[in-house]
C-alpha cells in the first residue's frame, strides 16, 4: 500500500470516527426515550466497530494511526464545551460515545490533501 493510501485511510477513519460522535452528542441532546437514544448509540458504535475493522485490515499491521507518512500528526483535538482545547490520541480504542457531549473533533489533512489545496490559494 502506497503511503497516499495509507494516509487517505488514516484520515477516513479519524473523520469518519469524527462525524460518528458528532452523530452521538447530537442524539444524546434530543427529547427522546432513554432507550431510542440508546438504540441509536449502539447502531453508531457497530458502525463505529465496522469502520474499525476496515481499517485495521487495509493497513499493514505496523501502521500508527497518530501520524500520516510525513511525520505529521493526524491530531485529533478534543475540546469540552467551554475549556481549552486539549490534544487527544486517536486510538481504536477511543470510541464515539467515549467523549463528553459537547467534544469537537478536528482532523488534519494528509500530505496529500495538504499539497492540493496548497495550489487552490
Amino acid at each position: 500500500m502506497t503511503d497516499t493510501a495509507r494516509d487517505s485511510c488514516k484520515y477516513g477513519y479519524a473523520s469518519g470516527w469524527g462525524h460518528l460522535l458528532a452523530a452521538a452528542d447530537r442524539v444524546s441532546s434530543l427529547a427522546i426515550a432513554a432507550a431510542d437514544r440508546d438504540l441509536i448509540h449502539e447502531h453508531l458504535q457497530e458502525v463505529f466497530t465496522a469502520l474499525d475493522r476496515l481499517v485495521d485490515e487495509s493497513l499493514d499491521d505496523d501502521y500508527d494511526t497518530d501520524t500520516y507518512s510525513d511525520g505529521t500528526p493526524v491530531f485529533v483535538a478534543v475540546q469540552p464545551a467551554g475549556q481549552f482545547p486539549a490534544a487527544a490520541t486517536f486510538t481504536a480504542d477511543v470510541a464515539p460515545v467515549d467523549l463528553a457531549p459537547g467534544a469537537e473533533v478536528i482532523v488534519e489533512l494528509p500530505p496529500h490533501l495538504r499539497d492540493d489545496m496548497a495550489g487552490e490559494r
